[in-house]
């Protein structure tokens, strides 16, 4: 049974909205912030160095023996702050490889533009230690892509790595009643999503009462899986989600209500 206070946009301003996600490991806190768990790659493996002595995000990493990975995230469009970590955790750490500057070299495209050319997390703070690159980028089309690239073509060397990526929102189309997110905690409502883990249904039900527009369920790559609408859903306040045809695993339910609040659980499916 889970009582997890709710993820809530309330009525935007200027940096309303704040999705971080601890790429290659699970849900943590860092600096008072929530990192949900690893969610909307394509490819790849990750990497555990508790060795190194950095926390979470920092001692885990995704990474890519083909030498390409990318990050899909819907999101609504708008212009955005995003904030890439990277840690060095093999290269030159405690029990890891030898190797240094040179030893991972790779790119960085967000949106389709280059934003990191030939980046070497080592030569510019050595191993084991953060690297916060820090970009502003304009989402259309209703995902952000994030691709990265370590291949010889693009004068890469080994693979590429990413440790945790936060996305901040810049703007607010608040005239059109459009939203940029739904992860803003808010305190003063909370949700019950059970059960979960669920196998054939499961129930959403708010501290304070919610009229919701839509309920939609993602997989961990951000796949759209099930869209319900609340004539579908509502039966005295609570809303009855039916999903015995959806494979176990874990999934992330987003949902919007009447006043253009966006909503976040994270929910598991068992057989």
């Amino acid at each position: 049974f889970d009582e997890t206070s709710v993820m809530v946009l309330p009525v935007p301003d200027t940096e309303d909205f704040a999705l971080r996600i601890n790429t290659g490991g699970s849900q943590v806190m860092y600096n008072g912030k929530e990192f949900i768990a690893d969610a909307h790659f394509n490819t790849g493996r990750t990497l555990n160095r508790p060795q190194t002595g950095l926390s979470e995000p920092y001692k885990t990493f995704r990474y890519s023996r083909s030498r390409t990975m990318a990050y899909d995230i819907p999101l609504q469009d708008g212009e955005y702050t995003v904030k890439l970590h990277f840690a060095e955790l093999w290269f030159g750490a405690t029990g890891g490889g030898a190797g240094g500057v040179g030893s991972r070299v790779f790119d960085v495209n967000i949106e389709g533009q280059l934003v990191e050319d030939n980046l070497d997390v080592f030569a510019e703070v050595g191993a084991q230690a953060a690297l916060v690159k820090t970009h502003t980028i304009t989402v259309t089309g209703g995902n952000l892509d994030i691709d990265f690239s370590s291949l010889a073509a693009v004068g890469g060397t080994r693979h590429p790595i990413i440790n945790a990526i936060e996305i901040l929102s810049m703007t607010s189309e608040t005239a059109s009643g459009k939203y940029a997110g739904f992860n803003k905690l808010v305190d003063s409502n909370t949700a019950k999503l059970s059960p979960n883990p669920a196998t054939t249904t499961a129930t959403l039900s708010f501290e304070e009462p919610v009229q919701l527009m839509t309920i939609q369920i993602f997989d961990v790559t951000g796949r759209l899986i099930r869209t319900y609408t609340n004539t579908e859903t509502l039966e005295g306040g609570v809303y009855t989600l039916d999903v015995k045809s959806i494979a176990p695993g874990t999934y992330f339910i987003k949902s919007q209500d009447v006043l253009g609040r966006f909503y976040q659980k994270q929910m598991i499916i068992k057989e």
